[in-house]
């Protein structure tokens, strides 16, 4: 009988299977039974292998032959080796030299669904596909031609089809003799722990992945802070070859000893907390190189039992980082001075802008308790507005700094929103009507009249708004609306979600509280799609071509937004090329205290049947508004002949009209035309009229009084100023002020026909009103291009040449004119006026063919001299100023303190002007004197020369000659920087100033 495995060591194969059950075994009494029938086993199956050994040579296949004798000694051997191989935990096969198996266990039977009969004869290649069964027989050859043991893993098919993973022992089946009689086949189930040896290997790909590739440098250390591993960069960084050097060093060997000890003591501490280091910016200093910076993130290192065994963590180098931070400092710090220079140099332009506005407005409010007519109260009460929107402009550039930096705050006070919108709006009709606009206002009837916010800023958005829709607006008219902005019926008209825009909700109100809604709408050029998010960018401008057409500078709308958002407000627009823009912008308010309204006059007017006559609609239905909320009865006419006959239907009926308001400007037919007719009817001729025109025309006052028209308004009309002009037409009560002229030419000059080239509103109407006092007839120009065409229209007998305009300037209109005079064979008087008043203007002026210079702002004696001049033919010489007294210090009248009289001689007004001057110098000169004294104290010459320099012009004021020259003599040394002998000086300027304020004492 052959042994079927020949010297194959049993004893070996059986503890090694022993051992493969106990690592499976959970130390379970069921598991101890296993293992202890397992022993028993073993014992058998060594008894076996003694007694087959005994036996005589069979074939392979015979032992495995249903013998008939299981008593004899072959029986119980092969029940032994059943049992045994039967119970194994792995998959057993034995195949012949022909790879046709001829026995195989339980286990094997029951993975490939077989019994044994099925599977004795077949060979590989009836059981697996052509693929694996060409593997398995090679592998069977070698180790039948070889004699070895085969030991790996493989891949294995199952009977139902899944693959999986075994691990194989091949060994060659020998008989007695030793001869290879067939291979045996053991082999066990070891796909999941493929699959973790796949997970392990695809774990070990990524980490060497990372740390191969990976920019930053990542670390392990042990507990003792010793380098297990390091990715490449890291190494890089340390400049070593390689990521094995790193292994047992430590950071002592790396950096300086300092760093080495912070690094170890951050790592002790994260060992003993276990809490991470996140981010930590680091300084590296290297023995060998310059210092460096890094980001640090840094990790307790834990075994598979939760034990820290040591930390890694990982390092991004930020040294670029670090130096692009320190120089955005620097770069920073140099802007904040920038800014700071800027601050202080606009402060300083503002204050010497702010003088001359201030003395502006105060003299208008000394002229405002003067004994002066209706109309003069009119212009005098326009002069002090658009004085103070100077001063609001010049304020917006700060305001924009501030903006910028986040400072600007919002005032809140109460204020009469009618007035103040409608005042407003009024400061800027003379520019409408120039262009032919009409310029409307109006408010809500069921607004309150008193809210409280702030009311600079809002002045400030709507002159933006109105003046930008004038500017770019030929034709049509410009409206102003206010309304509720929480009104279902303004939300569902003004959507701005309708244009594509992105507009927030409204948000609740507070109670006490009103959100407004201001729409300012114009039949201008409008606006493309595409400009319409970037209008309200800082210096922007839907077309860039627009600022030499139009001027500006694309500033206001970037403020108005900014003031806007301040507002708790939002602003957005509404626009269509060819047709028109409607600004519109919200912003909240206060509900504030009601004034008590005067209702005492509403009895007598409740009813009064008065007709309306304009021929624009929007002007129509705005004054209809008004006299509704009054309880009038108002009828509305488009035209003048319509309301002569309707005028005239009514004076024959019980009910006739008893006021009529009356547009000035109206085509066909005029205002005045109107009121001619009227005044000539018998039965009309006693109707109160009021007049209101887009445009004050010089002769339209005179014209009125001369007509007996009660009252002359212009457009927009305030509701309080038609209220009180309806009262006073209806002599409901008393004139607030007597009738006077509203033009006493005066001089010895003849009446000029004089062009006026000026495109500043405020100064053309100052111009205009001084000339036309002086009897000469006007005609503006704009710009440079209006100026040379109006020359070339007609002869003027002189030319007032702004020298800064848009379009074209003053020197470049000058030179064109002088072009068309030389071939003329003529000469036509220009005289240049400018606010620049900048070192070489008048040689510039001059040298363009000026006959003389003037600069603003205008003083009309001064403007008088020098247009005499030019007709007297005298030599071109520089505007008359008055005469200085700024003598140098050593000819400066000792005993001469000031000199009053030569003062009031000086100043157009004597000492009724002259008087509130002093009260503001005993003011304002202790504290020039405290400032002085300051800039000293700090060495600061800039604010001493400032200082000096402003008391130095006060001073000249009075002819105080010895203040003035110490004055001048002080600046002259703080611009030099020469502060010690700047101090020799304070002590005799303190005298001089101390005796001029004891002189105006006196005299006061």
């Amino acid at each position: 009988m052959t042994d079927p495995t020949g010297p194959f060591d049993l004893q070996s194969a059986l503890q090694k299977v022993r051992s493969r059950l106990v690592a499976q075994t959970d130390g379970s009494a069921d598991e101890e039974e296993l293992l202890a029938a397992w022993d028993q086993i073993a014992r058998r199956a060594e008894a076996a292998e003694s007694t087959f050994s005994q036996l005589p040579p069979q074939q392979p296949s015979e032992i495995f032959i249903d013998s008939q004798d299981p008593s004899s000694a072959l029986g119980e051997t092969r029940i032994l080796y059943h049992t045994l191989v039967d119970n194994l935990p792995i998959n057993l096969v034995l195949k012949d030299l022909h790879g046709r198996r001829v026995f195989a266990n339980e286990r094997y039977l029951q993975l490939h669904q077989m019994t044994l009969q099925e599977l004795r004869g077949k060979t590989d290649f009836d059981i697996f596909p052509e693929h694996l069964a060409k593997a398995y027989q090679l592998d069977d050859q070698q180790v039948i031609r070889e004699g070895i043991v085969l030991h790996d893993t493989e891949p294995y098919l199952a009977k139902d089809g899944n693959e999986c993973w075994i691990e194989r022992v091949k060994a060659p089946v020998r008989d007695a003799q030793g001869k290879i009689t067939g291979v045996q086949l053991l082999f066990w189930d070891v796909t999941e722990r493929k699959h973790l040896d796949q997970d392990l290997e695809k774990a070990r790909y990524l980490l060497n992945t990372l740390l191969n590739n990976i920019p930053d440098s990542i670390y392990f250390k042990d507990r003792d802070s010793r380098f297990i591993r390091i990715s490449r960069s890291m190494a890089k960084k340390f400049h070593w070859k390689n990521a094995e050097i790193a292994v047992g060093k430590t950071d002592a060997d790396i950096f300086t000893s300092e760093h080495a000890a912070n690094a170890r003591a951050s790592e002790l501490e994260i060992m003993d907390t276990g809490v991470p280091m996140v981010a930590e910016i680091e300084r590296e200093t290297w023995a060998d190189r310059p210092d460096s910076w890094c980001s640090s993130t840094k990790m307790p290192l834990r075994d598979d039992a939760g034990r820290i065994v040591g930390t890694f963590g990982i390092t991004r180098d930020v040294t670029d980082l670090k130096r692009t931070e320190q120089e955005l400092k620097t770069a920073k710090e140099a802007a904040d001075a920038a800014n700071q220079a800027k601050s202080d140099f606009l402060a300083n332009m503002s204050h010497e802008i702010r003088t001359p506005m201030n003395g502006i407005i105060g003299m208008a409010d000394l002229m405002a308790h003067t004994n002066l007519s209706i109309e003069q109260r009119d212009y005098l009460r326009t002069i002090k507005d658009s004085a103070d929107s100077l001063l609001r402009i010049i304020n917006d550039i700060l305001d924009f700094s501030k903006i910028e930096a986040g400072k600007l705050e919002l005032e809140e006070t109460s204020f009469n929103l009618r007035d103040c919108v409608g005042r407003t709006v009024q400061t800027l009709a003379v520019k409408a009507a120039e262009k032919g606009l009409e310029l409307a206002c109006r408010i809500d009837p069921h607004l309150p009249n008193q809210v409280a916010g702030d009311p600079v800023r809002l002045r400030q958005i709507v002159v933006n708004l109105v003046g930008n829709a004038i500017k770019f607006t030929q034709q049509g008219e410009v409206v102003v609306e206010v309304t509720n902005a929480d009104d279902p019926k303004v939300i569902a008209i003004t959507n701005p979600l309708a244009n594509g825009q992105s507009h927030l909700p409204l948000e609740a109100l507070d109670a006490g509280a009103i959100r407004l809604q201001f729409a300012v709408r114009d039949t201008g050029i409008g606006i493309p799609g595409e400009k319409v998010q970037t209008v309200f960018e800082e210096f922007a401008q839907a077309d860039v071509s627009t600022t030499r057409q139009f001027g500006g500078t694309g500033l206001g709308l970037a403020i108005s937004a900014r003031l806007v958002d301040l507002m708790h407000g939002n602003i957005w627009l509404d626009s269509q090329v060819g047709v028109g823009t409607t600004f519109y912008f919200t912003a909240e308010f206060l509900l504030a205290d009601a004034a008590v309204a005067p209702t005492e006059n509403l009895d007598s007017l409740r009813g009064l049947p008065t007709i309306v006559v304009d021929d624009n609609n929007t002007n129509r239905q705005i004054f209809g508004e008004m006299l509704d909320a009054w309880q009038l009865n108002p009828t509305l006419v488009a035209s003048a002949p319509a309301a002569l006959a309707e005028l005239q239907r009514a004076a024959s009926t019980e009910d006739p009209y008893r006021l009529v308001l009356l547009d000035c400007m109206m085509p066909h037919m005029d205002g005045f035309a109107l009121a001619e007719c009227i005044r000539q009817s018998p039965l009309l001729k006693g109707l109160p009229i009021i007049m209101i025109s887009s445009a004050a025309r010089a002769d339209d006052s005179q014209r009125c009084r001369e007509m007996g028209i009660q009252r002359y308004l212009t457009k927009p009309v305030l509701q309080s100023d038609l209220f009180d002009s309806i009262l006073d037409a209806m002599d409901i009560r008393s004139h607030h002020a007597t009738s006077t002229p509203l033009l006493e030419p005066g001089g010895n000059q003849r009446p000029l026909n004089i062009l006026l080239a000026e495109d500043g509103l405020v100064n053309q109407r100052v111009a205009i009103g001084f000339l036309s006092r002086e009897g000469h007839n006007v005609t503006l120009a704009r710009n440079g291009i209006e100026a040379v065409m109006e020359v070339a229209r007609q002869p003027f007998d002189l030319v007032l040449m702004d020298l800064q305009m848009p379009e074209m300037d003053g020197v470049e209109a000058t030179l064109e004119i002088r072009v068309r005079d030389r071939h003329l064979g003529i000469h036509t008087p220009i005289i240049a006026m400018t606010a620049a008043a900048m070192d070489g203007d008048r040689e510039r002026c001059l040298s363009a063919g000026m006959d003389d210079y003037i600069s603003k702002p205008i003083n009309p004696s001064q403007l008088q001299a020098v247009i005499a001049g030019v007709f007297d033919r005298e030599p071109p010489t520089a505007a008359a100023a008055p005469e200085r007294y700024l003598p140098p210090l050593e000819l400066a009248n000792p005993t001469q303190i000031v000199d009053l009289r030569h003062a009031i001689e000086r100043i157009d007004g004597g000492w009724e002007l002259l008087e509130p001057l002093t009260s503001a110098m005993r003011q304002e000169g202790p504290i020039l004197i405290d400032q002085i004294h300051h800039a000293l104290q700090m060495g600061d010459c800039k604010s001493l020369a400032r200082a000096a320099h402003t008391l130095k012009g006060s001073a000249d004021v009075f002819a105080a000659s010895r203040v003035v020259a110490v004055s001048i003599r002080l600046e002259e040394l703080a611009r030099a920087n020469k502060l010690a002998e700047c101090r020799a000086l304070l002590d005799e300027l303190q005298d001089e100033v101390e005796a001029m304020l004891e002189h105006l004492n006196r005299e006061a």
